[in-house]
């Protein structure tokens, strides 16, 4: 069973973590570890975050533990589930307080005011 696979234990269920590099050109601006419940979910939560980065990220990388995840999902109406969109919050809110050049983007900061609006 792999890591990323969902994992019953006490009523609770075992998260992965999976690892997000943000890149503009080939600079690396940004990390950041995430929790999902399996690599389809980090994949959707990797799409989210990039898509609020905006013009400041034009690539991503997603890990878990040594192994890349090079699919990719395109994001419609809908498909962040409300668990995924607290993922995606907890991490946007990280890396704003980061100290990764992505930190200062406004776009990201627009989209998390924007996502915790909706989310209320």
């Amino acid at each position: 069973m792999s890591s990323a696979e969902v994992v019953a234990t006490e009523g609770k269920y075992a998260m992965a973590v999976f690892h997000l590099v943000l890149r503009a050109g080939q600079n690396m601006v940004g990390r950041q570890a995430f929790e999902a419940e399996d690599s389809t979910s980090a994949l959707f939560i990797a799409a989210a975050i990039v898509d609020g980065c905006g013009e400041d990220c034009d690539s991503y990388e997603l890990w878990e533990n040594a192994y890349r995840i090079d699919a990719r999902v395109s994001l419609s109406a809908g498909e962040l589930t409300r668990q995924r969109q607290e993922h995606v919050i907890a991490a946007e809110e990280s890396i704003l307080s980061g100290r990764w050049t992505i930190a200062k983007s406004k776009h990201l900061l627009a989209r998390l005011t924007a996502l915790k609006a909706a989310n209320r």
